[in-house]
């Protein structure tokens, strides 16, 4: 199930992370063709996903990144170095505390162009972003849904699930099985994130999950290679995000890290 295939011209991308993921993980990263990077922590969100992706980041379509004004003014030299390697970052001033819903302002799902989101929580600049909208109940929504590719996702959210139902392929799984330490459990799209080619890495083992064989089963018939990146059992590490970087910018990777 371990994929040790490297992306073509032997180049690592780097991909944001968590600063808690395991060493397994960062290891098996490394040796599907990614580079990893550890993000550093905003005080604004609550302790247990302070340096989760999906919390701290919303991909533009254009390759960009949207971050917090202030999470960026208080790392400049992290962001100095996204700079650096041509990861191109926009701000937005919406305001964030810990705590539901005052923590979801990027935690928004785009699929084909559609928004997917708790609209009254969102940032002002994704909702410009898009012209088609679906409001949903459940504020965590890029969390909540495992995207394999843009017809085929997987949420235990059932509400999601219904949402998503009109645009694509769905999964439903149970909810729960998932370690996120500090809550009860944590949801399938924070233990997933993209690779390069057609996979998806999940942190810990798939079949951990009771319907594990269900996720991997669809995953196939997804054409996504479902890649677990530790023997763990399955974790919400805030998911992950696959940036686009300049060949200029590759010779930065070996020493590019949150904390250096």
């Amino acid at each position: 199930m371990y994929n040790t295939a490297t992306v073509k011209g032997g180049k690592l991308r780097p991909v944001l992370l968590c600063g808690k993921i395991s060493y397994k993980c960062e290891k098996s990263l490394r040796m599907v063709g990614v580079e990893p990077v550890r993000i550093p922590s905003f005080h604004k969100l609550s302790v247990p996903v302070s340096e989760h992706p999906d919390m701290l980041f919303f991909p533009k379509g254009d390759g960009a990144l949207l971050t917090f004004s202030e999470y960026s003014a208080e790392n400049p030299a992290f962001f100095s170095r996204l700079e650096a390697l041509g990861v191109k970052v926009s701000l937005t001033n919406h305001a964030v505390f810990p705590g539901y819903p005052r923590d979801i302002g990027l935690n928004a799902l785009s699929l084909s162009g559609v928004l997917f989101a708790r609209l009254d929580s969102v940032c002002r600049e994704i909702l410009d972003m898009h012209t088609e909208k679906v409001n949903v109940r459940q504020g965590y929504t890029r969390c909540s849904v495992c995207v394999l590719s843009q017809s085929h996702v997987i949420t235990a959210d059932p509400g999601l699930a219904k949402a998503l139902d009109n645009f694509c392929k769905v999964l439903l799984i149970r909810p729960g099985y998932i370690e996120l330490p500090g809550y009860d459990y944590g949801f399938i799209g924070g233990a997933a994130l993209p690779l390069p080619g057609n996979s998806v890495g999940f942190c810990g083992n798939v079949l951990s999950h009771p319907d594990g064989d269900r996720i991997l089963c669809f995953a196939e018939h997804a054409g996504v290679q479902a890649v677990c990146l530790s023997d763990e059992p399955l974790y919400d590490s805030g998911g992950g995000i696959l940036t686009y970087v300049s060949a200029s910018a590759s010779s930065c990777l070996g020493c590019f890290s949150a904390t250096s």
